[in-house]
């Protein structure tokens, strides 16, 4: 399927892929989890069977999970630099952003089963991660934003597809129309929607 990229002003909610900043969890793991690993990231036995998890992402070092349906924590992802947005595929894997270097550099964005504690593939990004999205035929989008200058503006954003969410990405440069950019967003149809700016921005 081919992908078209447009450009749309949007906001996006996904269940399984929401972020925030603002999360005061509890802090540690349970006495009893599924399994540790990844600098200590844990979930409950349970959480194989709630369909409906709710990921929060710290813009630390951690991710929160919750069940949807009673907003009780379930789980919790660490080991991150800075974990950032997520995108769902339609087999319920969660694919969470990371930014290594803020806005001065390339990040990655790391794959999880639903529920899982074990990352099942990891992509590194030409620039700083800023969105993602899944489409229907498995293609994973980054919007990269701008790499940060040492003159205080920004470079223009690209978009990189990964075909079925491996291999070499395709890198489409989006200087000419767009600079940092923000989020990226399939619909039903395949088309791939990149919200930014239209010009360069000093850092604020």
């Amino acid at each position: 399927m081919r992908s078209r990229v447009r450009f749309a002003l949007s906001v996006i909610v996904a269940l399984l892929g929401a972020s925030c900043s603002a999360v005061q969890p509890p802090l540690g793991a349970p006495s009893t989890v599924a399994q540790l690993d990844r600098h200590g990231s844990w979930m409950l036995p349970q959480v194989k069977s709630i369909k409906k998890l709710l990921y929060l992402s710290d813009n630390g070092a951690a991710v929160y999970v919750y069940d949807y349906k009673s907003m009780k924590q379930v789980g919790m992802l660490t080991g991150f630099a800075s974990s950032g947005p997520q995108c769902v595929d339609a087999h319920g894997n969660i694919w969470i952003l990371e930014s290594n270097n803020g806005n001065t550099g390339p990040g990655s964005a790391v794959k999880y089963a639903h529920g899982g504690t074990t990352a099942l593939d990891e992509v590194t990004t030409a620039g700083p991660p800023a969105g993602c999205s899944v489409s229907p035929n498995g293609d994973l989008a980054i919007a990269n934003g701008g790499t940060l200058q040492t003159s205080g503006f920004f470079t223009g954003g690209d978009v990189q597809i990964w075909k079925h969410g491996s291999g070499s990405p395709q890198n489409i440069a989006l200087s000419k129309h767009c600079y940092f950019l923000t989020s990226a967003t399939y619909d039903a149809g395949g088309n791939l929607y990149v919200t930014g700016r239209s010009r360069s921005e000093r850092r604020a």
